[in-house]
C-alpha cells in the first residue's frame, strides 16, 4: 500500500516538472535611453505597430495597451513590451510566449524597431 501511494505521488511531481507546467518562455533586451519619458513612450510604440505591420494584421487586432512607462502588443500567442524608465536612463524589451525561441526574436526586433526609430 504505502508503495502504491509512493508511486503515485512520484507520478504526480514528474507530470509537475514537465514543460507543460513551466509557464510562458520570456527574452529581453535593454538598451540606454537618455531622452525624455514622451519621446522613449513614441519610439516604443512606433515599434509595436511595426511589428503588426510585419505580420500584415488588421487593424481591428493591432491593440495597443499603454501604461505609464510601457506599450505592449500582442501577436497570437506571443506578447511584447517595451518598457521605457528614462529616469534611470534605460528601456527594456521584452518579449513572451510558448517558445523562447520566438519568444526572443520578438524581444530583439522590439529592439532593433526601437532603435531604428530615432
Amino acid at each position: 500500500m504505502k508503495r502504491a501511494w509512493f508511486g503515485g505521488l512520484a507520478a504526480a511531481l514528474c507530470a509537475m516538472a514537465s514543460p507543460c507546467w513551466a509557464g510562458p518562455a520570456v527574452a529581453s533586451r535593454y538598451q540606454i535611453a537618455d531622452m525624455p519619458q514622451q519621446q522613449c513612450l513614441e519610439r516604443a510604440e512606433a515599434a509595436v505597430k511595426q511589428i503588426y505591420d510585419r505580420a500584415n494584421k488588421p487593424e481591428s487586432e493591432r491593440k495597443i495597451d499603454r501604461t505609464e512607462q510601457s506599450r505592449y502588443g500582442t501577436y497570437g500567442s506571443y506578447t511584447g513590451v517595451v518598457r521605457c524608465v528614462t529616469e534611470n536612463k534605460i528601456v527594456v524589451f521584452i518579449g513572451s510566449g510558448p517558445e523562447r525561441g520566438s519568444a526572443d526574436g520578438l524581444a530583439g526586433r522590439l529592439f532593433e524597431n526601437w532603435t531604428a526609430a530615432k
